[in-house]
């Protein structure tokens, strides 16, 4: 199982490539994953 400090570094680097960027999809890779979320996935992009 993963640190918490290797854990850590996914968003920082997520936060550098997609802050600002308009959402256009979401593909869910493994749907036994996902949690309820608001807005639902479908209604997300764009």
């Amino acid at each position: 199982m993963p640190e918490l400090p290797g854990l850590a570094v996914y968003p920082e680097h997520l936060e550098r490539r997609i802050l600002g960027q308009e959402l256009e999809r979401i593909r869910i890779a493994h749907p036994f994953l996902l949690r309820p979320v608001e807005p639902a996935p479908a209604e997300a992009g764009g």
